[in-house]
């Protein structure tokens, strides 16, 4: 190898052949220098095959090497003689214009020699020839490779600079497809690829956004299970690089992780980092808020109690407005979760008193009236869930009501009213989460009142093959 920074016409564009200028060894630093400071974009001024050498290796060809600002990293042992006759084969299959030769070389060298200082050019090289060859996906995740072997290095900012280049025409183009997308698998695919291109350009944010919307597309179990391992990855990896940095409060970084746990349905993670907040955060409104996201989180891992303690301590306190209407909805469904419905009860016609917004009035009813139903008090149930339908009509709780409705009359056996009150839903509220679960109850419905006339239809035939007098006493239909 020449002790100089070589470069090679029509050669860092992959497939340029020409002969190797190499400046001599005084010449080196000012080099570097000038190609660290002005790195050309994807398809610019080639550079050469030959990796850019660092400050470091520079510095140890000078005869007097300046004392180094930073500690000397460890010494690392002199390249083997494999290392440089594959990397060499690979670099003169490319010359020769051998592209999936090298491409195959390049390759091998760096899963041989993972180690070795020449694997990021290598990878640089890789994605190169195959963003030539128009293989731009494959060329993203080259490039993203450098990021993840060396993120801080020369040929990190050269990989960001490639893709910055053709990752947008090549994501404008999948967002195109899952947004003309007739059938959801074909559109849950495309969004499950942007995010997967976000991963292999180690822009873990964005990607976390795209699996986000692979969620809140699919109605597919399946999708949001592999949804929720891929963001449960991206928080882990999260908050291995967050506990590896300075050991001092960072809120943005630990509500990023929190929010980012609670979407994945990651719940030990996000209560851990929303009581982190809580026990930092110095305002009442703050420390409330970040309190009832632990209390959330810790309902949804199955903490019930402790949730029920953060609640109650948060409704003893002096907080108003949305927390503490938080904190009531909280307190309320772990008691109905316990079963102990006239607690809870209870608890919402408190909460009913002290309501400042129609939204919030309408939830506490719901839940007034569910209670009330699982106590048997149906008449009251059924009057509450049409004081919500009537006085709330806009309000996301009514199809929710209507659904009530129908239930209590599904257990009467009056189906035509069942019936009249699921068809509502589907037809008054066609947007509503709960419109899915009508027509599926409407379904249900017809097989229930077939069932019933049959049974009804029976029941006659018996009243009149046994008139009431031959009965035995007491027996009654």
């Amino acid at each position: 190898m020449s002790s100089g920074f070589c470069r090679a016409s029509g050669r860092g564009v992959p497939g340029g052949a020409g002969k190797r200028h190499c400046s001599p060894a005084p010449f080196v630093l000012l080099l570097a220098v000038a190609v660290t400071a002005s790195i050309p974009a994807w398809g610019a001024e080639p550079l050469s095959t030959a990796p850019p050498q660092s400050a470091t290796t520079v510095q140890s060809k000078a005869a007097t090497p300046a004392q180094p600002i930073a500690p000397a990293a460890p010494a690392k042992p002199a390249p083997k003689p494999e290392a440089d006759a594959l990397y060499a084969a690979a670099e003169k299959a490319q010359q020769d214009g051998y592209f999936n030769q090298s491409i195959d070389g390049y390759r091998k060298f760096a899963k041989a020699y993972p180690k070795d200082d020449r694997v990021p050019w290598a990878f640089i090289q890789i994605g190169d020839l195959l963003a030539q060859q128009s293989q731009e996906r494959d060329a993203i995740a080259a490039y993203g490779e450098v990021i993840r072997v060396r993120p801080d290095s020369m040929e990190a900012k050269l990989a960001r600079t490639r893709l910055s280049s053709i990752t947008e025409g090549v994501l404008g183009s999948i967002r195109e497809s899952a947004k003309s997308a007739t059938v959801e698998e074909e559109k849950i695919k495309s969004l499950w690829e942007i995010g997967h291109i976000y991963e292999m350009m180690q822009d873990f944010q964005q990607a976390a956004v795209a699996y986000q919307d692979v969620k809140r597309a699919t109605t597919m179990e399946s999708w949001r299970k592999k949804a929720n391992e891929k963001l449960a990855e991206i928080v882990e990896a999260r908050v291995k690089r967050q506990e590896s940095g300075p050991p001092v409060p960072d809120e943005d970084e630990w509500k990023a992780i929190a929010e980012l746990a609670e979407t994945a349905e990651a719940w030990p993670r996000a209560s851990e980092y929303y009581r982190k907040l809580s026990e930092a955060a110095s305002d009442p409104g703050k420390k409330a808020e970040y309190r009832l996201a632990n209390a959330r989180a810790l309902q949804h891992w199955g903490k019930q109690e402790k949730a029920f303690t953060i609640c109650t301590e948060v409704l003893n306190s002096d907080i108003r407005g949305g927390q503490r209407e938080e904190a009531y909805q909280c307190a309320g469904t772990v008691l109905e979760g316990r079963k102990e419905y006239a607690k809870a009860l209870k608890l919402y016609e408190k909460f009913l008193t002290e309501a400042e917004n129609e939204q919030a009035a309408a939830v506490a009813m719901l839940r007034k009236a569910f209670c009330l139903e699982r106590m048997g008090s149906a008449d009251k149930a059924l009057n509450t869930y049409r004081d919500i339908v009537d006085r709330y009509p806009k309000a996301y709780t009514a199809p929710e009501a209507l659904i009530g409705i129908g239930r209590i009359y599904e257990a009467r056996r009056e189906y035509p009213a069942a019936r009249t009150s699921y068809s509502r839903v589907v037809t008054d509220y066609p947007d509503s989460h709960k419109v899915v679960e009508a027509k599926s109850l409407i379904q249900a419905l017809t097989a229930k009142e077939a069932d019933w006339e049959r049974v009804k239809a029976e029941l006659g035939r018996m009243s009149e093959r046994y008139p009431r007098r031959e009965r035995k006493d007491g027996e009654g239909m």
